[in-house]
């Protein structure tokens, strides 16, 4: 990812994959110009994954972020980030009712 062009998603789901943290680094290393909402729910993610995630440059301009399932961290700027919940939720979060296979 870090090495492509950037890609233009506006919302980035990759919950439920194995990521791990070498997927969780390779997606912190990605420019994601456009990126507002990223849903890395249970991805066995790391405290040093999500510490990644947490200090990538993108991350400050997420309206959005749902990342239970994973290990957080306990220590650092990271674990201040992630102390406020599962949902980090910034602007309207409207766009989770709509999901695909969302029946209700």
């Amino acid at each position: 990812l870090a090495d492509r062009p950037a890609p233009q998603f506006s919302r980035l789901s990759v919950s439920n994959n194995i990521l791990g943290d070498g997927g969780a680094r390779a997606l912190a290393k990605a420019e994601w110009p456009v990126l507002r909402d990223l849903l890395i729910m249970t991805c066995n993610i790391g405290a040093d994954g999500m510490s990644a995630i947490a200090e990538a440059p993108f991350f400050a301009r997420l309206r959005q972020v749902g990342f239970y399932g994973n290990r957080l961290p306990t220590t650092g700027p990271a674990a201040q980030v992630f102390a406020q919940g599962y949902w980090i939720t910034g602007s309207d979060p409207t766009w989770l009712n709509d999901a695909p296979g969302d029946d209700e």
